[in-house]
């Protein structure tokens, strides 16, 4: 379970490490692969939370609504690029 908390935190830092590597670049955009292991890494935070409470905790209720956020953002940013 902790190991499901820790493989979807270091996704999102991946994500935040690919999308500063880009900004440093000079892009401006938000990268589709950001959003998507963000939205990975979200996801196995909020089953890790739910397997080691059996259901959801006020922080797991928080990834959701993150995670929420996120998907949202990957749906505008697929609809852009097409």
């Amino acid at each position: 379970m902790i190991g499901l908390a820790w493989a979807g935190l270091v996704l999102i830092i991946i994500a935040w490490i690919i999308q500063i590597f880009s900004l440093s670049k000079g892009k401006k955009e938000l990268l589709s692969s950001f959003v998507g292991l963000e939205v990975i890494g979200i996801i196995l935070l909020v089953v890790s939370d739910f397997l080691a409470n059996a259901a959801l905790s006020i922080l797991g209720m928080l990834n959701v609504l993150s995670l929420i956020g996120a998907i949202i953002a990957l749906v505008l940013l697929t609809k852009k690029t097409k």
